[in-house]
């Protein structure tokens, strides 16, 4: 028996809002903070965040969190279409299914 908590069903729709609200990227990290990178640009654009730690994120974590302004919206549109692809099969299935139940009906009459 699996004692793994199952995480809760999210809203893609609204993490979709989430991100599309954010200001627009491409983002990237300055030895201080997170700022907008205008394509082409040679410096960083203004700052999306600025962080005062004493340490800072480690490289990893500055990855991530710039990379998910364009990859999290992505990721959610290729999931939405591809629960909308996979409905549509089911549909299809369905449809055959009835349609061979049908055939076979008609077979032994």
């Amino acid at each position: 028996m699996s004692t793994a908590i199952k995480p809760e069903a999210r809203d893609l729709d609204a993490d979709l809002a989430i991100c599309e609200a954010a200001t627009r990227g491409p983002w990237m990290w300055t030895w201080n903070g997170l700022c907008l990178s205008p394509e082409g640009a040679v410096d960083s654009g203004d700052y999306v965040a600025w962080l005062q730690h004493s340490e800072g994120p480690n490289d990893e974590d500055r990855k991530f969190i710039a990379d998910a302004r364009a990859g999290w919206p992505y990721a959610i549109r290729r999931s939405q279409e591809a629960e909308q692809e996979n409905d549509k099969l089911r549909d299809e299935i369905n449809l055959l299914q009835e349609q061979l139940k049908q055939h076979r009906s008609h077979c032994f009459d």
